[in-house]
C-alpha cells in the first residue's frame, strides 16, 4: 500500500466521489450546488420538515448567504423551489421543493443510494461501518478546529 498522507487520500478520494456525482448532475442540466440543495431539502422534507430556512440553506452546504439567495433565485425561477414566506416573521421565507423539484430530488436520492450500496459491496458490514465512524470523527475534528 502506498504511503500517502491521510489528506492526500480524503483529497483524492472526495475528487474521485466528487466526479462520479458531477457527471449525474450535468446529465440532469443542473449544477451542483442545485444539486446539494435539492438533496437537503428532500431529506428534511422526508423527515416531515417543511419550515427550511436560506439559513439552514447556508449551514447544510457551508456557502454564503448572498450565494444562496442567487442561486434560490434560479432554482425558482427554474421551478425547482418555490418560497413562501412565514406567517410569524416576514423576513424569513421557507424553501420547499415544487413537484419539479421533488422528481429530480428523488432522482438524485436514487443515484446516492445506489453509490452507496456499490461502495458497501467492497466493505464488509464492519468495513462500512469503520469508515462511516471514522469520516464522521475527522470531520468533527475539522469542524472544531475552524
Amino acid at each position: 500500500m502506498e504511503n500517502l498522507p491521510i489528506g492526500y487520500r480524503l483529497k483524492r478520494t472526495f475528487h474521485a466521489f466528487n466526479d462520479a456525482v458531477k457527471r449525474k448532475v450535468y446529465r440532469s442540466n443542473i449544477n451542483f450546488t442545485n444539486f446539494c440543495i435539492l438533496t437537503y431539502l428532500n431529506r428534511n422534507l422526508d423527515c416531515g420538515n417543511n419550515e427550511v430556512t436560506q439559513k439552514d440553506i447556508c449551514s447544510f452546504t457551508s456557502l454564503k448567504a448572498p450565494t444562496i439567495s442567487l442561486t434560490l433565485q434560479n432554482m425558482e425561477q427554474d421551478g425547482y423551489i418555490c418560497r413562501t414566506k412565514s406567517n410569524k416573521d416576514s423576513r424569513i421565507a421557507f424553501v420547499q421543493l415544487t413537484t419539479k423539484g421533488k422528481e429530480q430530488a428523488e432522482m438524485m436520492k436514487l443515484f446516492f443510494q445506489n453509490t452507496d450500496s456499490q461502495i458497501g459491496s467492497k466493505l464488509s458490514k464492519e468495513e462500512y461501518d469503520t469508515l462511516c465512524f471514522l469520516l464522521d470523527k475527522i470531520y468533527g475534528y475539522l469542524k472544531e478546529d475552524n
